[in-house]
C-alpha cells in the first residue's frame, strides 16, 4: 500500500495572509482552526487544493486569490511523501520574478516538471484527481454539491477516479479506435471489390465493343481518307484566292518611315516645349521671390530706421528731462544746505535764549537769600540793584534772541522749505510731461510701422499682380506654340492611322495564308498517318489479361474482407467490455457491498443506526423499468423518511460526513493507498448538540495516523482537540 503523507501547506501574498503561513500535518493530532468570520480560516486549508490544483474549494483562482493590499508575488506550497520519495510543489502567481506557474521537485532537487499542463497530470499520478480529493479528504464550506446530491454522470466520474477506470477508458479508446480502423478496412475493401466488379464488368464490355470498333475502323479509314483528300483541295484553292488579294493590298502600301520620324521629331519637340516653358515660368518665379525678399529686407530696415529714430527721440526726451531734474535737484539740495545754516543759527539763539533765562531765574533766587551768588558776600541793596540790573539785561537779551527768532529766522526757513515743494511740483510736472511725450512717441512710432508695413504689402502686392500677368503672357505664348504644334500632330497621327490599318489588314491576309498552308500541311500529314493507320490489336489483348486480373482481385478482396471481418467480432466484443456499461459497471457494483457496509459502520458511530444508507447502481423508472444509474437510498428509522428532501439540514449533514468518509475508504482499499489528512471546514454547521458529540468522538477516534484538521467558530468545549489555532 501506497502511503501518502503531507508534512505541511505555507503560503504567502495569498487570501488575507501577507506574511508567511504554515499549517503542519503531524499524524495522530486533531488540530481545530478557530476564530472570527473572514479572519480567513478557509483560505489556510484552500491553499492545499489551490497549489495542487490550481483553484480553491470554492474554484476561485488566479488573480482571486492575491492579497489585495500588496497585489503580487502569490507563494503557496505544499510538502508531502509518498511512501520513501518527499515531493515539493510551489505555485506563484504574479510573481515578480517567477510570473505565473507552479513546479514540483523531487527529494530536494531541482523542479522535474514546471507548469499546470506538466505538473497537474504528475499531481494526479501521485495523489489523485481534484474530484476524488474534493470527496474523500476535503470537507469544503462551500462545495456547490456533495456526492450525494450530484447528479449521476458526475457520481460516476467520481467513481471513475476512486476506481481508477481512467484506464478502461483508454482501453476503451483503443478498442473503439482499433474496431474503426478495422471498419474503415472493410469498408475500404468493399468499396475496391464494388469498384473492380464495376471494373470488370466495363472490360467486358469494352472488350466486346473493341470487336465491334475493329470493324467499324476499317469503314471509317476508307472515308477518313476520301474527305481528306477532298479537304486538300478545297484549302489550295482557298489559299491561291488569299495570295492574289495580299498581292493587290501590297501594291496600296507606301513606305511610311517617314510619318514615323515625324511624329517621334514632334514628341521630342513638344517635350522641348514644355520644358522650356516651364524654366521660363521658374526663371519668373525666382525673380518675384528674389523681388519679394528685396522688399521684405527694404521693409525690415525701414522698421528699424523707424525704430531707431523713435529711441532716439526717446533718449533725447529723456536726457532733457534728466538735465531739468538735475538742474532742479541742484537747487533743492541749495536751498536744504540754507534751511541747514538756519536752523544751526536758530538753535543758536534758542540756546542763547535759554541761558539768559536760566541765569536770569538764578539771579532771582539769590534776591531771596542773604548772600550774594555772584560775589558770595552779604547782600546789600547796592547789591541788590545791581542783581536786578542784570537780570533785567538777561531778560531783554532772551526777549531779543527770541524776536530774531520770531522775526528772521522762522519766515526765513519757512521761504526756503516753500522753495522746496515748489521745485518738488516742478519735478513732477516736467515727470508727466516726459510720459505724455514717451506715448506720444509710441503712438507715432507704431503709425510709422503701420505705414511702413502697408506700403510693403502694397509692394508685395504688385508684384504678385506683374508675376500673375507675365506668367499668363507665357502660358498665352506657349499655348498658342502647342496648339498650332498639336493640330499638325494630329494630321500626322491621322495618317499613320490609317497606314496601320492597312498594315493590319495585311498582317491579318497573310496569318490566313499561313493557316491555310498549315492546314494543308496537317491534312497531307492526316491523310499519310490514316493511310498507314492499322488497328491496334494489343488493347483487345490487353482487355483480355485485364479481366483475368480483376477476377483474381475480387477472389483475394472477398478472402481479406472475411478475416476483418472475423476481427470486428472480436474488437466489438472488447469494445463492449471496455464501455462504461461493461467492465467498468462491474467494478462499481462491487464497490457497492463495501460502502454500504462502511457508511453503516460511520452511521452506527454518528446516529446510533438511525440512519440506514445504501448505495445502488440500479434505479427504478416511473414506468417500472430499471436503468444504470448510481443512487443513494436514504431513511430514516425514527420519521420513516426515505429522501434527502424530506430530511433537516443537520440530517444531510451527517449522512454527507459518513458518505465523504467512506469515499475515502473506499478510495484507499481500491487503489491500495492510505492519506494521512482529513479536512473540514464548518462541519457542524446544522447539527444540534448531541450530533456534535457523536462527530467529535469519531474524529477523535480516526486521528490515529492521520493529521485531522477541523474549522469551527464554536463548540471548542464539545471537541477535544489535540490543539487549538485562533486567527485574530
Amino acid at each position: 500500500m501506497r502511503d501518502v503523507n503531507f508534512r505541511e501547506v505555507g503560503m504567502e501574498n495569498f487570501g488575507p495572509y501577507i506574511e508567511r503561513m504554515l499549517l503542519a500535518f503531524d499524524n495522530n493530532s486533531l488540530t481545530l482552526l478557530t476564530g472570527p468570520n473572514g479572519i480567513g480560516k478557509t483560505m489556510a486549508l484552500d491553499a492545499l487544493p489551490f497549489t495542487l490544483f490550481g483553484s480553491t474549494s470554492k474554484g476561485a483562482k488566479g488573480d482571486d486569490v492575491v492579497n489585495n493590499v500588496v497585489g503580487r508575488n502569490c507563494h503557496t506550497w505544499v510538502q508531502f511523501t509518498v511512501d520513501k520519495d518527499s515531493y515539493l510543489v510551489d505555485r506563484y502567481h504574479k510573481y515578480t520574478k517567477l510570473g505565473n506557474t507552479v513546479t514540483i521537485s523531487k527529494n530536494g532537487a531541482k523542479p522535474y516538471k514546471k507548469g499546470h499542463k506538466e505538473v497537474l497530470p504528475e499531481i494526479e499520478r501521485l495523489l489523485c484527481p481534484k474530484k476524488s480529493f474534493m470527496n474523500t479528504l476535503m470537507f469544503g464550506q462551500k462545495v456547490k454539491d456533495f456526492f450525494t446530491d450530484l447528479i449521476d454522470s458526475d457520481k460516476k466520474e467520481i467513481f471513475r477516479k476512486i476506481l481508477n477506470l481512467a484506464r478502461y477508458q483508454l482501453f476503451y479508446d483503443r478498442s473503439k479506435q482499433v474496431l474503426k480502423d478495422i471498419e474503415q478496412k472493410i469498408w475500404a475493401l468493399t468499396n475496391d471489390s464494388t469498384v473492380k466488379q464495376d471494373l470488370l464488368k466495363d472490360r467486358q464490355l469494352q472488350f466486346n465493343l473493341l470487336n465491334e470498333k475493329k470493324k467499324q475502323f476499317l469503314i471509317d479509314k476508307d472515308h477518313d481518307i476520301k474527305n481528306l483528300e477532298q479537304g486538300i483541295v478545297i484549302n489550295e484553292t482557298l489559299l491561291k484566292k488569299w495570295k492574289d488579294k495580299l498581292e493587290l493590298l501590297k501594291k496600296d502600301q507606301h513606305d511610311w518611315k517617314d510619318i514615323k520620324q515625324k511624329l517621334s521629331e514632334f514628341d521630342v519637340e513638344g517635350e522641348r516645349l514644355k520644358t522650356q516653358m516651364k524654366v521660363e515660368k521658374e526663371t519668373l518665379k525666382s525673380q518675384k521671390e528674389l523681388k519679394e525678399t528685396e522688399l521684405n529686407v527694404d521693409g525690415e530696415r525701414a522698421i528699424n530706421q523707424i525704430n531707431l529714430t523713435y529711441q532716439k527721440k526717446v533718449q533725447d526726451r529723456k536726457d532733457h528731462f534728466m538735465k531739468i531734474h538735475e538742474d532742479l535737484g541742484n537747487k533743492v539740495q541749495q536751498l536744504l544746505e540754507e534751511k541747514n545754516r538756519i536752523d544751526i543759527d536758530t538753535n543758536k539763539h534758542i540756546d542763547y535764549k535759554h541761558n539768559c533765562e536760566i541765569q536770569a531765574d538764578e539771579l532771582k533766587t539769590g534776591l531771596q537769600g542773604s548772600t550774594c551768588p555772584t560775589c558770595l558776600q552779604d547782600i546789600t541793596d547796592e547789591c541788590k540793584q545791581i542783581l536786578k540790573d542784570k537780570i533785567k539785561g538777561f531778560n531783554d537779551n532772551a526777549l531779543e534772541a527770541q524776536s530774531l527768532i520770531d522775526t528772521e529766522f522762522n519766515p526765513a526757513r519757512k521761504r526756503v522749505l516753500d522753495d522746496v515743494q515748489e521745485l518738488s511740483d516742478k519735478k513732477q510736472r516736467y515727470k508727466k510731461v516726459l510720459e505724455t511725450d514717451l506715448k506720444d512717441f509710441e503712438l507715432i512710432q507704431l503709425q510709422d510701422q503701420q505705414n511702413s508695413d502697408h506700403k510693403l504689402n502694397t509692394a508685395l502686392n504688385k508684384v504678385d499682380e506683374i508675376f500673375e500677368g507675365l506668367s499668363n503672357n507665357i502660358k498665352e505664348k506657349y499655348e498658342a506654340i502647342l496648339l498650332s504644334f498639336y493640330v499638325k500632330k494630329q494630321q500626322l497621327i491621322i495618317e499613320s492611322q490609317e497606314h496601320e490599318k492597312l498594315d493590319i489588314k495585311i498582317d491579318e491576309t497573310e496569318l490566313t495564308i499561313s493557316t491555310i498552308e498549315r492546314t494543308i500541311v496537317n491534312k497531307k500529314y492526316e491523310l499519310k498517318t490514316k493511310q498507314e493507320l492499322e488497328f491496334d490489336e494489343d488493347q483487345i489483348h490487353s482487355y483480355e489479361a485485364g479481366i483475368r486480373q480483376l477476377k483474381i482481385d475480387i477472389s483475394n478482396i472477398e478472402t481479406e474482407s472475411k478475416q476483418f471481418k472475423e476481427d470486428q467480432e472480436v474488437f466489438e466484443f472488447w469494445k463492449t467490455a471496455f464501455s462504461p456499461s461493461g467492465i467498468p459497471s462491474m467494478l462499481i457494483d462491487e464497490a457497492v457491498p463495501f460502502m454500504n457496509q462502511k457508511v453503516s459502520e460511520y452511521l452506527d458511530k454518528l446516529t446510533n443506526g438511525r440512519y440506514i444508507v445504501s448505495f445502488d447502481t440500479l434505479a427504478e423508472t416511473k414506468g417500472g423499468e430499471f436503468r444504470d444509474k448510481i443512487s443513494v437510498n436514504v431513511l430514516d428509522t425514527h420519521t420513516r423518511a426515505s429522501s434527502r428532501i424530506q430530511l433537516s439540514g443537520g440530517q444531510t449533514r451527517i449522512i454527507d460526513i459518513a458518505t465523504i468518509l467512506t469515499l475515502g475508504d473506499l478510495q484507499s482499499n481500491i487503489q491500495d493507498v492510505r492519506f494521512n489528512i482529513l479536512l473540514f471546514d464548518e462541519i457542524f454547521d446544522s447539527l444540534d448538540e448531541e450530533n456534535i458529540g457523536f462527530v467529535s468522538k469519531v474524529l477523535s477516534n480516526m486521528k490515529v495516523g492521520k493529521s485531522i484538521y477541523l474549522i469551527s467558530h464554536r463548540h471548542e468545549d464539545q471537541l477535544e482537540a489535540d490543539e487549538v489555532l485562533t486567527l485574530n
